[in-house]
């Protein structure tokens, strides 16, 4: 703890530390297009600084306190190309900049309606193509955004690569709204994002935002904790080819390639990408296999964009979700005789826990595996109707196919080992009737999901306005198959012994509105309604019947004020309400006479920014107060999945502080830091008793909310070592050490604040080296070689428990989820 303190200390310091009076010229200009029409909210940036602006109601811009030199401007604005031009900047300096309109529509207007911008006062966070592409060697999503500030992430393999996971501000994926182009990503019945569904989706991806906190209206799940917006590759005007190729620890190895056609006579682009991901995992028999693909082919004009889109996987994964008993990590002996009894093990599950290691998984079946099949495809359509009206609509489709096989073994008791267990009949044997086997089952989910996500967008002077909605469909068949059995009966192989549908809807319509009051002050105005109906019909995997129907409906208003003291300094203030229904599992596990509620919060945001040549700074409060939060348990249930439960009043509240340093051009600190309470007040735990057989209670007048660490930080040290060695070096030529830390602080795994069942913080570092070099034979050639954890550091990063009460003491059953020590991964890209 007290090294991450002093690892942050340090460049919080330059704060304070007087900036202004160092420069001495100015640098001014004007934003027009090609017929001097000024274009206002046009971005400009000065290159190798934290100098941004946007252009004022009459297209100017300016930057003051500049030092003598030679600076690089960088000057966009969305349907017309980027200009860049070099500065040699010697006195206080007026330019005229005229913009070329872009023959192709910018595929930006494909998301604007759901990401902020430097007038909107939301905290968020955008990383660009090329962070992407220098972190990229194959991990998951939540690795490659692991450094983003109140990001915590998690892998069951504990590896990065397979089932993976992530939390922001201490809420997870379900709470999370997850696009790609605007379109929704988590799943509509349990509302989570699995990301093993989509592995490489970063090698084709152009950047992703990240909104904390409720942010802007968006399409699908509600945001309760942020929103992650994935925008896929744009469109690239020429030519291109390129081969990554990897491998590291635990067998990892990836491989794939990507090519674009470029621009065909002035209007046709075709790009695409195939990809394998193969890795054994850290943890026992958690193999993954990944093949995944993307295409999309477009038409553009002046006016006129039409797109279509696909990409897909095929993922074979062995399940990994049950953890590792906290005895199993300690290696208590007689820990592990209690947990193997009260966990019902027969002999050949209790051996294997007490001769394995931190790399223990319970599952011991070769083939205990998920195999799953999404492919989503989209047509995108986006239309300028005039030089402030444009218009973008997204049809789309997602076909999902699967199952996930078990090994139910006859010598554990709590496995599913009776031919009642699955509506069969015992077998009589000669004078034997037989009741109980080993059966191999699969558990299948058939899935289609697809909907229109429209959107107007109108912008002049001092308006900016967004009028949009969605609609979506999901319809989801879950079946399970009996295919094998040690007893051979008279059922027909494969036997379906459950089968039920659920169909939900979910539409949405907003008005989102950004005003200037004048060159200092926006107003921001955002209202949605949402409307759900949810139906689930036939029998569960256990037998009982499914009948329910549910109706909601939503109104989320968002208001808050963006304040720019000057080109340096901006204060920016939020209120926002946010609503959220309950999951398929919590309708599904709660009672009937105990249904789920729906969740609302209020989310309130302060924040200040600072930006300055050498130096952004960026400080948030943020207090977000829930009314009948879902929240997770600590149980599982039997696919790996968090059981919740409402809670009357519970809050998060914190403060952010992200720093960004570059002292001079070979060296760049990063850092990020989140202080905040995350608590339930008033709450009741309830706990199994294993004598009554009823529920015990505790209750308690305030207790810490599950897996919401109090600290969270983040820090990367950039050295460029070209430039530091020759500071005249060509940029064609790059090479630069990250060093990369993560620290996270004590998380509990329920809701009782108990010690017993909490995770000790941890602190992992990791070193990433990045070479690139262009020449007339390679248009780019890239290596990565990231060696992570290189202190070796045994940590737990997630788990889960179930208490009970027996014998006049409570005890757990538990899994955590130890990640690898120290491991590397290799990448090498050729671009052509």
């Amino acid at each position: 703890m007290n090294r991450f303190y002093r690892l942050i200390a340090m460049p919080l310091i330059f704060i304070a530390i007087p900036v202004f009076g160092l420069s001495q010229v100015k640098l001014s200009g004007i934003v027009t297009d090609q017929s001097g029409n000024a274009l206002s909210e046009a971005n400009v940036l000065i290159k190798d600084t934290y100098l941004v602006t946007s252009t004022d109601l009459t297209g100017r811009f300016s930057f003051g306190g500049l030092k003598k030199g030679s600076y690089q401007l960088s000057i966009s604005y969305i349907g017309f190309e980027r200009s860049e031009i070099t500065i040699d900047l010697k006195q206080d300096t007026l330019i005229e900049v005229s913009l070329i309109f872009s023959p192709v529509i910018a595929q930006e207007f494909t998301v604007i309606a759901t990401r902020a911008d430097e007038h909107t006062p939301i905290v968020y966070s955008t990383i660009t193509k090329k962070e992407i592409e220098e972190n990229n060697v194959g991990q998951d999503i939540p690795e490659l955004l692991n450094q983003s500030p109140s990001m915590v992430s998690t892998s069951d393999a504990g590896t990065g690569i397979g089932y993976s996971y992530l939390r922001l501000r201490g809420a997870d994926q379900t709470s999370i709204n997850v696009t790609i182009n605007g379109v929704p990503v988590n799943d509509a019945e349990s509302q989570n994002v699995f990301w093993v569904d989509l592995p490489d989706i970063a090698s084709s991806t152009q950047d992703i935002q990240i909104q904390r906190g409720v942010g802007i209206s968006t399409n699908g799940a509600g945001a309760f904790g942020g929103a992650i917006n994935l925008l896929t590759d744009d469109m690239n005007t020429e030519p291109y080819g390129q081969i990554n190729l990897g491998f590291g620890s635990f067998n990892t190895l990836k491989g794939s390639v990507k090519l674009g056609t470029g621009l065909i006579n002035e209007h046709w682009t075709v790009n695409g990408r195939l990809s394998y991901l193969k890795s054994d995992g850290y943890i026992d028999r958690s193999n993954s296999e990944l093949f995944s693909y993307y295409v999309s082919g477009s038409y553009t004009s002046n006016k006129t964009s039409l797109k279509f889109l696909s990409f897909g996987a095929n993922e074979i994964t062995q399940q990994a979700w049950n953890g590792v008993p906290r005895v199993r990590l300690e290696n208590d002996e007689q820990g592990m005789l209690d947990y193997a009894a009260a966990s019902g093990y027969g002999p050949e599950h209790t051996e294997n826990l007490l001769t394995s290691n931190r790399r223990y998984n319970y599952y011991t079946w070769q083939d205990e595996v998920d195999n799953y099949t999404q492919i989503s495809n989209q047509l995108v359509l986006t239309q300028e109707i005039n030089r402030n009206w444009f218009f973008n609509a997204t049809l789309h489709y997602t076909r999902g196919f699967g199952y996930f096989e078990q090994y139910q073994y006859e010598e554990n008791a709590y496995d599913d080992n009776h031919f009642s267990d699955y509506g069969l009949v015992d077998p009589i044997i000669g004078n034997d009737t037989i009741s109980s086997s080993d059966f191999i089952r699969q558990r299948w989910l058939d899935n289609h999901f697809y909907g229109l996500v429209a959107s107007v967008h109108y912008q002049k002077k001092k308006w900016k306005t967004w009028f949009g909605g969605a609609f979506n469909r999901y319809d989801g068949q879950h079946y399970g198959e009996v295919i094998w059995s040690t007893i051979a009966t008279t059922y027909n192989v494969p036997h379906r012994y459950y089968d039920n549908d659920a169909i939900k809807t979910d539409g949405n319509v907003y008005w989102r509105v950004q005003y200037l009051l004048n060159e200092k002050i926006s107003f921001y105005g955002d209202i949605q309604y949402r409307n759900i109906h949810y139906s689930f019909l036939g029998i569960d995997n256990d037998g009982n019947a499914l009948d329910q129907e549910v109706s909601l409906g939503f109104v989320n208003p968002k208001v808050g004020l963006n304040y720019q003291l000057n080109q340096k300094n901006r204060l920016f203030i939020s209120f926002a309400v946010g609503n959220k229904e309950p999951n398929r599992d919590d309708y599904i596990i709660a009672p009937p006479n105990d249904q789920p509620q729906s969740q609302t919060l209020y989310d309130t945001e302060l924040g200040y920014s600072l930006n300055i040549e050498k130096l952004s700074f960026e400080a948030v409060f943020y207090n977000m107060q829930y009314s009948n939060q879902l929240i997770q348990t600590g149980e599982l249930n039997d696919v790996g999945e968090e059981i919740r439960t409402n809670v009357k009043d519970s809050y998060r509240r914190g403060i952010e502080l992200v720093l960004s340093w570059r002292p001079v051009r070979w060296f760049e600190w990063k850092v990020n830091t989140t202080f905040s309470q995350n608590k339930i007040n008033n709450h009741i735990e309830y706990i199994d008793n294993w004598e009554t057989w009823g529920k015990d209670t505790l209750e308690a007048n305030q207790t810490d909310l599950a897996y919401s660490p109090s600290v969270i930080g983040g820090s990367q040290l950039k050295f460029r070592l070209f430039q530091l060695l020759n500071p005249n070096i060509s940029r064609s030529q790059t090479l630069h050490l990250n060093l990369i830390s993560k620290y996270v602080g004590k998380q509990f795994i329920d809701n009782t604040s108990d010690d017993t069942r909490s995770l000790d913080p941890y602190f992992i570092n990791d070193i990433r080296l990045n070479y690139s070099l262009k020449n007339k034979t390679f248009k780019n050639l890239e290596v990565i070689v990231l060696v992570r954890n290189i202190f070796n550091v045994e940590y737990v990063s997630n788990g889960w428990v179930y208490k009970y009460n027996y014998e006049g003491r409570t005890s757990n059953i538990d899994g955590l989820f130890p990640q690898a020590g120290i491991n590397f991964l290799l990448g090498v890209n050729f671009g052509f």
